[in-house]
C-alpha cells in the first residue's frame, strides 16, 4: 500500500470542489427561503383583500363614488376589528404590519379595485402589484335592484381575468343561496310588501376566487288607485281604491281635494264628488318607513264642447268647434264665437242655437255653456238704402229708397232747367258683381251711369248713394262777312246789297224758341235798328236791307253798310248774341 500523502496541488483542488459545492447549498437554500417569503406575502396579501372586500360590504356607503376618491384603509384596523385574524403577522417581519401599509379600494370604470400598499422597505413590497396571481381580479359592482310590492329582482355585474364561473343569490343573512349560473339577474318572489330586505350576491370565477356584495332593497307598497274621471256633466264621481294595509293600521292613508286639508281613509274604496274641474291626490304612506310612500295624483277635468255649423245663408264660419274647462266650483264654462262669412248678397245675424234664426250673438263674442253645445250661423238677404245727392234736379217718377240682394230696381233719370243730365255717379257699393242694364261691374264705385234698370248694387256700409251729374245747356253764334255774294240771296230777296252777314247758330239739349236780326250803327245792342224776329219767318226789314232766316241755325242779312246783330234763345233757356261789322 502506497502511504505516498496528498499533494499540495489535490489539496487545493479539494478546497476549491468543496467551496463550489458549499456556495451552490446556501445559494439552493436562499432561494428556497425566498420563495417560501413569496407565497407568505402572497397569501397575506390576498388575506387583507378578502378582509377589505368584507368591510366595504358591511360599510358599502364608504366605497368611492368616482375615480378621484380612494378608500384607505390601515390593515392593523381590519385586525383590532375582527376582519384578520389576531395573530395576524406580515411574513416579512413575522411582527404586526405596520401603520403605513394599507388597504385601498378605487373605483375605475364600473369596477371597485382593491390593493395593498406597503411601505417603502417592507419585504412583501415587490410582490404587491401581482395581482392575477392574488385574487385573478375578479370585481362585482354593487348590484342594482327593482321592486314591486311583493318581488325584488336583483342586476348583478361582476368581471375576472378568467371570467365568471356563476351568480349566486340570497336574501336575509345568506343562508340558502340561489345559484343561476352565468345568468346575472334573479327576482325574489312571493315577499311582504313594504319591507326592508337584504340581498348578498356572490360571483365565482372559473379559477375559484369569490367576491361578495350585499345590497339592502325595499318592496313596493301596494297601489293606490284613481279610477278615470267622467267628462261631461257638471258633476262628476272620482273613485279611489287603497291597499289592505290601510285598514289594518299598516299604512296611514289619506286624499286631498284642491287644496283642502287631507281626509284620513281607513277602507279599500271611497268615492269623492266634485263640482266643476279640480285636482284629486292620494297618499299611501308607510307606518313602518315614514320615507317609503306612494303618491299618485289626477286633474279632475270638466270638459264642454261647443259645435259650430253654418246655418241659413252662411257659407263658411271660422272654426268647427272649441271646448272649454269648467274650473274649480263652476258648472259652466265660456267659448268664444267664430266668425261668420255670410253667403254673396247676405249679411250675417250672428250665432243662435236655432238654424234660421234671424238675431243672434255677434261673432267674437264670449257665451257661457253648461253642457255640449251646438251653435249655427245664420245670415239674411241684404237688404240696403238708396240715398240720392240730385245737385238741383229733380227726380223721375221712379226713385226708390231702398232695394233687396238680387232683385232688380228701376231709377227714372232726373231732371233740370238749363241743365243736361250726364249720368249717375254711384258709391257705397261692396266689391262683388254689380248689374247696370245689362252690364256688369265689381268696382265699388261707378259714374256716368244713365241705365234705369239696376241689381245687387249691395251696399259696404247700408247706403248705395246716386249723386246727379249735370252739363248746362249752352247757345253759341258764330258770324262772317261776304262782299258781292249772291249766292243763297234770291232765296230770300230779289235786291242786291253789297254785304250780306252770315250767322250760324249752335245749341244743345234742347231747340231754339226765338231770336232776332238786326242792323245797327255801332256795335251796340241799343242802336239796334230794322229788327226781324225768327218767328216772323224771312221778309224785307224796311228800306234798311234784307233778314233771311234760311233755317233754325242758319241767318243772313244783306245790307250795304251798317252792322248786324243777332240774338238767339233756346227752349231751355240758354241763349246768345252776335254782332259782325
Amino acid at each position: 500500500m502506497n502511504k505516498k500523502g496528498f499533494t499540495l496541488a489535490e489539496l487545493l483542488g479539494v478546497i476549491v470542489l468543496l467551496g463550489i459545492i458549499a456556495i451552490i447549498a446556501i445559494s439552493t437554500t436562499g432561494t428556497n427561503l425566498e420563495e417560501g417569503r413569496q407565497k407568505a406575502c402572497l397569501a397575506q396579501e390576498k388575506n387583507i383583500l378578502e378582509a377589505m372586500k368584507t368591510y366595504m360590504i358591511d360599510n358599502p356607503n364608504e366605497l368611492p363614488t368616482d375615480e378621484n376618491q380612494e378608500k384607505i384603509i390601515e390593515v392593523e384596523f381590519l385586525r383590532t376589528h375582527g376582519y384578520l385574524a389576531e395573530d395576524f403577522t406580515n411574513p416579512s417581519t413575522d411582527k404586526k404590519y405596520d401603520a403605513e401599509t394599507k388597504a385601498v379600494v378605487m373605483l375605475r370604470g364600473s369596477n371597485y379595485i382593491y390593493r395593498v400598499r406597503y411601505k417603502e422597505n417592507d419585504g412583501c413590497n415587490s410582490e404587491s402589484s401581482k395581482k392575477d396571481e392574488i385574487e385573478d381580479n375578479v370585481k362585482i359592482n354593487q348590484p342594482s335592484v327593482t321592486s314591486t310590492k311583493d318581488s325584488i329582482t336583483v342586476t348583478a355585474n361582476a368581471s375576472a381575468n378568467d371570467g365568471i364561473e356563476s351568480y349566486e343569490f340570497s336574501i336575509n343573512g345568506g343562508t340558502t343561496w340561489q345559484n343561476n349560473g352565468s345568468n346575472n339577474i334573479y327576482t325574489f318572489t312571493g315577499l311582504e310588501d313594504d319591507k326592508e330586505y337584504t340581498i348578498l350576491v356572490r360571483t365565482t370565477t372559473k379559477n375559484g376566487y369569490i367576491d361578495v356584495k350585499r345590497k339592502s332593497a325595499e318592496t313596493k307598497i301596494a297601489d293606490a288607485i284613481i279610477s278615470p274621471q267622467a267628462s261631461s256633466g257638471s258633476n262628476t264621481t272620482v273613485n279611489l281604491t287603497y291597499p289592505i294595509g290601510c285598514t289594518n293600521g299598516k299604512y296611514t292613508c289619506t286624499y286631498t281635494k284642491d287644496s283642502e286639508a287631507p281626509v284620513s281613509v281607513g277602507e279599500t274604496t271611497t268615492s269623492v264628488n266634485f263640482i266643476g274641474s279640480g285636482t284629486i291626490a292620494t297618499e299611501v304612506k308607510s307606518n313602518r318607513n315614514s320615507a317609503n310612500k306612494l303618491t299618485n295624483s289626477q286633474n279632475i277635468t270638466i270638459e264642454y264642447t261647443a259645435s259650430f255649423l253654418k246655418g241659413s245663408n252662411v257659407s263658411s264660419v271660422g272654426k268647427s268647434s272649441e271646448a272649454c274647462t269648467v274650473t274649480s266650483g263652476n258648472t259652466t264654462c265660456e267659448v268664444t264665437l267664430p266668425s261668420i262669412t255670410a253667403n254673396t248678397g247676405h249679411l250675417s245675424v250672428g250665432w243662435s242655437t236655432t238654424n234660421g234664426a234671424t238675431t243672434g250673438t255677434a261673432a267674437g263674442q264670449k257665451v257661457s255653456i253648461s253642457k255640449n253645445t251646438t251653435y249655427y250661423a245664420n245670415a239674411k238677404v241684404n237688404t240696403y238704402t238708396i240715398a240720392y245727392t240730385l245737385n238741383s234736379g229733380t227726380h223721375g217718377s221712379s226713385h226708390p229708397t231702398s232695394a233687396t240682394f238680387n232683385t232688380a230696381f228701376t231709377l227714372n233719370n232726373p231732371t233740370r232747367s238749363g241743365y243736361t243730365f250726364s249720368g249717375w255717379s254711384i258709391s257705397g257699393m261692396d266689391s262683388t258683381t254689380h248689374y247696370f242694364g245689362n252690364t256688369t261691374s265689381t268696382a265699388t264705385s261707378s259714374s256716368g251711369r244713365k241705365e234705369t234698370s239696376y241689381k245687387n248694387l249691395r251696399a259696404s256700409a247700408g247706403t248705395v248713394t246716386f249723386a246727379a251729374a249735370w252739363t248746362q245747356n249752352k247757345v253759341t253764334i258764330t258770324s262772317s262777312k261776304d262782299r258781292n255774294t249772291t249766292d243763297g240771296y234770291k232765296s230770300c230777296r230779289g235786291n242786291w246789297y253789297e254785304n250780306r252777314y252770315n250767322y250760324t247758330i249752335n245749341y244743345n239739349g234742347s231747340s231754339i224758341q226765338s231770336g232776332k236780326m238786326c242792323y245797327s250803327d255801332s256795335n251796340g245792342g241799343s242802336t239796334a235798328k230794322g229788327c226781324r224776329n225768327y218767328s216772323d219767318g224771312t221778309g224785307s226789314a224796311g228800306g234798311y236791307g234784307d233778314a233771311c232766316f234760311n233755317s233754325a241755325t242758319s241767318w243772313k242779312y244783306h245790307r250795304s253798310n251798317y252792322c248786324t246783330y243777332a240774338y238767339a234763345k233756346a227752349t231751355n233757356g240758354a241763349s246768345a248774341s252776335k254782332y259782325q261789322c
